[in-house]
């Protein structure tokens, strides 16, 4: 007569393999070796302005000199912060003079930095500062001649890509920030909404502030990105940094989000 067999008992193992509901992890035990999750991709952005120097200034896009590197333009209202952050931008305090006097900048000054990215690799790109428009206590020739300036040297100067448009997060967009962008997007150049001193104002009003930018912006261009900073903190700057890196090329490449349509 045949000895029936006998039902093995299962490790606890093999009763968690066939027992355990789908998608349950088993409990790893002392010894057990754990897989760790893949580290998500960090995009690289450890650099350092080695220097940055003055380097011309004229009253029109043809008076500056021929450009041997990319061009990155600073725009915006009279007294909006742009020496200011241009200068937290490179860690300079008086690269770019400052003024209480708004439309101080009355030309098209060029800023030429240099940078050490990752592995010890260097570049250089030009930052421009443009002329403060919207300052009424200027006769009506001179800031019609800024705004020929300004459309001269965005329309016709190959080497720009990028416009940071500087807006004090006190005032917000007025009808002549709203035209330019507007008007940005038809030359189809790139653009980065830079909110300025944001220090200046509570934290969920800001948040509020900027929410409204998003939605007026959206009502003359797509694709604006917005970076809030501070010249005082230095909140925003290496956001703004990388916006400038990936459109001039510079370790980083451009998203075609970035990119502005009307």
């Amino acid at each position: 007569m045949r000895t029936p067999k006998t039902n093995s008992i299962k490790s606890d193992d093999t009763v968690k393999k066939y027992y355990a509901p789908k998608g349950l992890a088993k409990t790893p035990r002392k010894n057990d070796v754990v897989a760790k999750p893949a580290k998500p991709k960090v995009e690289p952005s450890h650099f350092e302005v080695m220097d940055a120097v003055y380097m011309a200034t004229a009253t029109d896009h043809t008076g500056l000199p021929t450009a041997m590197l990319t061009e990155i333009a600073f725009g915006g209202r009279s007294n909006v912060g742009k020496s200011s952050l241009i200068n937290r931008l490179v860690n300079r305090r008086k690269l770019v003079r400052t003024s209480s006097t708004p439309g101080a900048t009355r030309g098209l000054s060029i800023f030429r930095t240099t940078l050490r990215l990752e592995g010890g690799a260097r570049a250089q790109v030009d930052l421009v500062d443009l002329p403060g428009y919207g300052f009424a206590a200027r006769s009506k020739q001179e800031r019609n001649s800024w705004g020929e300036m300004i459309e001269g040297y965005i329309e016709r100067r190959g080497a720009l890509r990028l416009v940071v448009l500087l807006i004090d997060v006190r005032r917000g967009l007025e009808d002549d920030d709203l035209q330019l962008i507007e008007y940005l997007a038809h030359q189809k150049k790139a653009t980065l909404l830079v909110v300025t001193k944001t220090d200046k104002v509570a934290r969920n009003e800001r948040e509020k502030i900027i929410a409204d930018l998003k939605a007026s912006v959206a009502t003359v261009a797509k694709r604006v990105p917005i970076v809030a900073t501070s010249a005082e903190t230095g909140e925003g700057r290496d956001d703004v940094w990388r916006m400038i890196r990936r459109h001039a090329f510079i370790g980083l490449e451009p998203e075609e989000k970035d990119s502005p349509t009307p």
